[in-house]
């Protein structure tokens, strides 16, 4: 394999434990900016803390991320969305927690073990009632679509 073959290969860790309480918030909302695009996100319960982390694996256009987080939202709305710097499908599974999704107009209920599919080109809602912990999977469309059989 030639020198400029190899994928980019990288990691990434985040925690809002070093900031003060009224900062953490801000913090995980900065972060997750770059990391997962354009969104609007909230403490589900007002506190003087917001604990969250995340790490990430990332290897070419494609990305693995832990999350454990207070309860939260997390909100693409349609200027977010028209607004992406990358076209792609999020898959998260709940290990801990339990969910709501809302996209095109479709609601479900997630618990633990369960998967959701958010496509990044749409606006979706996901709002997190309690703490959780959440694997997600960053897929880039055109190499999902390459591998998935067209009916």
């Amino acid at each position: 394999m030639s020198r400029g073959a190899e994928p980019l290969v990288g990691r990434a860790r985040f925690t809002t434990d070093g900031f003060d309480g009224e900062e953490q918030l801000n913090a995980w909302r900065e972060r997750l900016g770059p990391h997962f695009g354009m969104a609007d996100v909230d403490a589900v319960r007002s506190s003087a803390t917001f604990r969250a982390s995340m790490e990430s694996v990332i290897v070419g256009t494609l990305a693995l991320t832990e999350i454990l987080s207070d309860a939260m939202t997390f909100e693409r709305k349609r200027a977010h969305a028209e607004r992406r710097h990358r076209d792609e499908f999020t898959v998260g599974v709940l290990v801990d927690g339990v969910a709501t999704a809302e996209q095109d107009g479709r609601r479900a209920r997630i618990g633990a073990g369960e998967m959701i599919v958010c496509d990044n080109r749409r606006p979706f809602r996901l709002v997190f009632d309690r703490p959780f912990k959440q694997i997600i999977f960053h897929c880039d469309r055109v190499q999902l679509e390459a591998r998935v059989p067209d009916d």
